[in-house]
């Protein structure tokens, strides 16, 4: 058996039934290759009923109460298949060849725990990555032997699950690899209506914030704690939801105390630094700021990662100005020493040598290219790119 799918859902009938169909329509392989579960996670919509007459051929896995992040484990025990690809119920590979190609990929190298590709939203943008070395659930496809090893899926909210199973994953010294040209889909008609509700902040905050106080050393959880507290809870204040990301940090700060009593799930330095790219950040940016004879610097993005560029400009003696970000929810605030501003207040007064574009994901990096350019025109450095993009610019600076 090559490749098993499961898809867990909850009240979302015509979605799981169309990703269904589409699965067993697209995937290229005989139909002993593959096989497919889906959890229904206490649906009360006869999701289970309508599967079960339409396509006798899936699995079907009922769970009685709603389990939320823990149901999948539940099919994961089950799978048969070499390789796991575990579906968003609002999204699917965009073709017959990408599901090729994850295989392919996974098979070129038993290193490689898992492969992600890219979530292309309705109107054709991507979908933005938290950091680039995360694996994307719903869009990642895993080595079922490594899934085993690190203990399952993630039992956390939201992106902090992609944390928690990158760092188990990378601590178990697999590798996940990125294939931006591997695409998944999401259509208007399958896409959720509820996803900020308050209950998920809340949820969320929590699990993102546990995810520094659970994995990381002391030091760096009190770094990581304190940029995304700061981070998160701005963008729930300014979508209206601020009293539900204080009660996430309460929450989180509870769960933080438990573990005085329950020891951490330390990782290792180098799965830490397969994940944050620290001594990476530091390399490029020293070697680009020594090339370009820069010295005051403006860091575009106030991003999950922020820590380790503005640690890397200081430890290159760079002078940081401030952090250019357009979105509304940071404008104001103050990350540790640096204001954080539009770009088009960033280079007021002028004195600047360069900028650090941090945005984690390369599909959204030329368009702040182009937003700095209009502002400022010396040297701009790309943290994040994929190799197409990264030759590209090496083509244009020469």
């Amino acid at each position: 058996m090559r490749l098993s799918y499961i898809l867990t859902a909850h009240n979302r009938c015509q979605a799981a039934l169309d990703i269904l169909r589409f699965v067993s329509a697209s995937t290229p392989m005989a139909a002993g290759q593959w096989e497919a579960f889906l959890v229904d996670n206490a649906s009360t919509d006869d999701t289970a009923a309508a599967v079960r007459a339409e396509l006798p051929n899936i699995h079907l896995i009922r769970n009685r109460l709603d389990q939320g992040p823990a149901a999948a484990d539940r099919a994961l025990a089950a799978c048969r298949g070499q390789y796991v690809l575990n579906l968003r119920d609002d999204a699917y590979p965009s073709d017959g060849p990408a599901i090729a190609s994850l295989i392919s990929h996974l098979d070129s190298d038993a290193e490689i725990g898992a492969v992600a590709g890219r979530l292309v939203l309705p109107d054709d943008s991507a979908a933005a990555c938290s950091l680039p070395s995360l694996v994307t659930l719903g869009t990642t496809c895993f080595r079922k032997s490594v899934l085993d090893r690190v203990g399952g899926f993630a039992r956390s909210a939201g992106q902090a699950a992609e944390y928690d199973l990158s760092l188990r994953i990378a601590n178990a010294g697999f590798r996940i690899d990125r294939r931006d040209d591997i695409l998944f889909r999401i259509q208007a008609a399958f896409a959720k209506q509820d996803r900020a509700n308050p209950s998920e902040i809340r949820d969320q905050i929590r699990d993102q914030l546990n995810i520094a106080t659970r994995h990381l050393p002391r030091r760096l959880a009190e770094i990581y704690w304190h940029d995304w507290r700061m981070r998160y809870q701005a963008l729930a204040a300014h979508a209206g939801q601020g009293r539900a990301a204080t009660a996430g940090i309460w929450w989180a700060r509870l769960r933080s105390l438990m573990q005085i009593v329950t020891a951490p799930d330390a990782v290792s330095r180098h799965a830490i630094e397969t994940v944050f790219e620290y001594r990476r950040h530091a390399d490029m940016i020293g070697d680009w700021a020594r090339r370009n004879s820069v010295w005051r610097v403006v860091l575009a993005d106030f991003s999950d990662n922020i820590w380790a560029t503005y640690n890397a400009c200081r430890s290159s003696g760079l002078q940081l100005r401030c952090i250019s970000d357009d979105n509304p929810a940071f404008d104001k605030l103050v990350y540790r020493d640096l204001p954080i501003v539009p770009a088009s207040r960033a280079f007021e007064g002028g004195g600047i040598d360069g900028v650090i574009i941090t945005h984690p994901d390369p599909a959204q990096i030329e368009p702040q290219f182009k937003i700095i350019r209009n502002y400022f025109h010396g040297p701009i450095l790309r943290l994040c790119q994929t190799p197409k993009q990264a030759m590209r610019a090496q083509a244009s600076a020469a």
